[in-house]
């Protein structure tokens, strides 16, 4: 009896003050600075071997992809419902207008320039990322000033 009533106090107080504290946790997004950095290191290393520079590129891409999905899906945690619905149709957009200018960017820049149009396509993905980045920083501010506030 006193082992299920502590057990049971125990899970009360998991999800009724542990679990909170957790949700309200910031994810680090240091690492996204990186990116770059550790593209311009493997560049650097294969220097003249086209085809490898092409892969670095395409790294970079899948890990600029990778960040913003992650952090597309923290500012949708963060953001009111009202902005969370006005966020998922422009993410939607985002990604439809994504799609139509990869594909002019291969037509554009065919076989010859793919270190072109690899590049092209990972800073176009690390400009929206940085643009999500942005409006999760305004929404800290935001909910800041609302906290000084009470």
């Amino acid at each position: 009896m006193k082992t299920k009533l502590l057990y049971s106090l125990l899970c009360l107080l998991f999800f009724a003050v542990i679990q909170p504290m957790k949700a309200q946790e910031q994810p680090n997004f240091s690492h996204i600075y990186q990116i770059d950095a550790e593209a311009e290191v493997c560049l650097k290393k294969k220097t003249g071997q086209s085809l490898v520079q092409i892969e670095c590129e395409i790294e970079r891409y899948k890990k600029w992809s990778q960040a913003l999905d992650e952090v597309y899906d923290h500012l949708s945690k963060i953001v009111s419902d009202e902005e969370r619905k006005i966020l998922a149709q422009q993410q939607e957009a985002w990604l439809s207008f994504r799609e139509r200018k990869l594909e002019f960017d291969d037509l554009h820049y065919g076989n010859a320039q793919m270190l072109l149009a690899s590049r092209s396509k990972a800073d176009f993905v690390r400009t929206r990322t940085l643009e999500l980045l942005h409006y999760i920083d305004t929404q800290k501010k935001k909910n800041n000033m609302g906290s000084a506030q009470r």
